[in-house]
């Protein structure tokens, strides 16, 4: 038997840990009575004590306060080879207020009476740390990974076909890597955003972007191109028709999948180039724009019947619907001008607006060569030498006969004066060979009188036959030159108008005996470009001693008896 001192002293010691306990106990009770509905003592909410908290309030801390401040938290995406660097709101990953509110009630509660007590009796030496919650949307993320290029490694390419020489050719689809928006992807996010660790980092690997089409696909819409070019399609235009046969249809034909559904179309661009090409003899022949001189001031342009081609409006929508059965033949189609403007644009490029050379000489009233010049000068006004071109009074005018609206007059042929048909044309030759002079084009082929004839500028001047001697210009000038012709019952004017391009000046002249007898004339030129080149040449002309003698003073036979 112990002493009574013993099992009192026993009984003390054994007793005092239950009275703690009890006390703990009851002063967590108490505790948790008192904070009901608010965050229990010492919990702390990303650097922020929260104790004794209410729920609303806490809600609208996080609401207000917490969430908003990680939008802007930045998330790296770490694939192989490449880092994509953004935020945490255009992933869609959002600071879960429900979720994190309920986390930080449920600090020191639902744990286990345990667990609990001992939490709350630590809180009163050491801070409880509430986690931040974050959920990740998954459209937000879908959405961003679409339309980030980053997020693409290789594009998937999808399947396609189009016609070749006539034959359907298909060309295979490609798999693409990309990152995708899956449900691992978002648990990835929300794990790494709930680590205080910033930036947010999440390792991703490249997913497969497969192409949406497969073999199936290609095969039906490979059988429904087949059936649209079954059969021909007929067509009107300017009240002509044609049949366009099935192997022309054909090549129209490509793939097209911007529907979402991979399908056989004709192409905008084929089906014009092959109307414009087939139905060419059916449109309107044009007639090219012309230039007039108005008032010896200006320029005027006539766009006369611009080029039409086939074809305006959406020609191969309408041939598909005519191919696919969705409407009936023909095809009504309505020719386009090939330049919207009607060409005047094209026109007005040509330079033809300032008067850069003009010569007039004068003649005797109303004599049949008067009228030949003038037939000449109806004839030529209003040509067009382009740039580059040459321009042969012979090959543009043709032969001067009567059917031709010329008439017997005085000529030289052979060094004798002679009545010809088209006698006196020569001297619309000289003044147009003065004016291009003065212009500074180039004389591609010219011959002056035999005999000099006191009217024209000695050794610079020019003859006409046919088919020889011919007057030849050519244009070495960057623009065109219109020719323009007006006369007088006593002149004859003959204009060039174009944009300057050369200063002219004759430089000199010189004389010297040709052969025994004959005289040669040397007219010296200097022409200035705009870039400020010099060229330097001349013209010539050769005189007999008189008429009917050559150049050793001999006479020569008359060619007409």
């Amino acid at each position: 038997m112990f002493p009574h001192w013993w099992n009192r002293w026993w009984a003390l010691v054994f007793s005092l840990p239950v009275l703690i306990a009890l006390t703990a106990t009851f002063g967590w009770l108490i505790d948790g009575a008192v904070h009901s509905g608010q965050v229990m003592r010492n919990v702390d909410l990303e650097g922020r004590s929260v104790g004794g908290v209410t729920e609303n309030e806490l809600a609208a801390l996080v609401s207000a306060e917490i969430g908003p401040a990680h939008l802007d938290d930045i998330v790296e995406l770490r694939a192989p080879g490449r880092t994509i660097t953004t935020t945490a709101s255009q992933l869609g990953l959002l600071v879960d207020v429900e979720a994190t509110v309920d986390a930080t009630l449920s600090q020191g509660r639902d744990s286990g009476i345990g667990p609990d007590l001992v939490g709350w009796t630590v809180s009163f030496f050491k801070t409880r740390r509430a986690d931040t919650i974050y959920r990740s949307d998954p459209e937000t993320l879908r959405l961003y990974l679409v339309t980030e290029p980053a997020a693409t490694k290789a594009i998937p390419v999808e399947p396609s076909f189009e016609s070749v020489d006539g034959r359907l050719v298909v060309t295979d689809g490609v798999t693409g890597l990309k990152i995708a928006a899956t449900p691992e992807l978002s648990s990835r996010l929300e794990a790494a955003a709930s680590n205080p660790q910033r930036p947010i980092v999440v390792k991703v690997e490249w997913d497969e972007a497969r192409p949406l089409f497969d073999e199936d696909d290609v095969e039906a819409a490979i059988r429904a191109a087949r059936e649209l070019s079954a059969q021909g399609i007929v067509v009107t235009l300017n009240n002509f028709s044609e049949v366009i046969r099935p192997q022309t249809v054909r090549r129209w034909i490509v793939s097209d999948d911007s529907s979402g559904f991979l399908v056989p179309v004709f192409d905008e661009l084929r089906v014009k180039r092959s109307l414009e090409v087939f139905l060419s003899g059916l449109a309107t022949d044009p007639i090219a724009p012309s230039f007039a001189v108005v008032e010896g001031s200006s320029v005027s342009i006539d766009l006369g019947d611009p080029v039409m081609v086939c074809c305006d409006g959406e020609v191969a929508e309408a041939m598909y619907a005519v191919a696919s059965g969705e409407a009936e033949g023909p095809v009504q189609l309505i020719a386009r001008l090939a330049e919207p403007d009607g060409g005047l644009g094209s026109a007005e490029a040509l330079g033809v607006e300032t008067l850069v050379g003009e010569f007039t000489t004068n003649h005797a009233c109303c004599g049949a060569r008067v009228e030949n010049i003038h037939r000449m000068a109806d004839l030529v006004r209003g040509a067009l030498i382009l740039p580059g071109d040459t321009f042969s009074i012979n090959e543009f005018v043709g032969e001067r006969t009567i059917e031709n609206g010329f008439v017997a007059a005085g000529a030289i042929e052979q060094g004798h004066f002679v009545e010809d048909v088209g006698g006196g044309v020569s001297q619309f030759a000289t003044t147009i060979f003065n004016a291009a002079f003065f212009a500074g084009l180039d004389f591609t082929d010219y011959q002056s009188h035999s005999i000099y004839i006191s009217r024209y500028p000695r050794g610079r001047e020019a003859t006409l036959g046919h088919p020889a001697p011919d007057l030849a210009l050519t244009n070495n000038t960057p623009y065109a030159m219109l020719v323009w012709a007006e006369y007088t019952e006593t002149s004859i004017t003959v204009q060039l108008w174009s944009t300057p391009y050369f200063e002219v000046e004759q430089t000199g002249q010189s004389t010297s005996r040709w052969g025994p007898k004959c005289t040669r004339v040397d007219t010296f030129r200097q022409r200035t470009d705009s870039d400020g080149r010099v060229l330097d040449d001349s013209v010539f002309a050769i005189y007999r001693p008189g008429e009917g003698l050559d150049c050793f003073g001999n006479k020569i036979p008359d060619p007409r008896g």
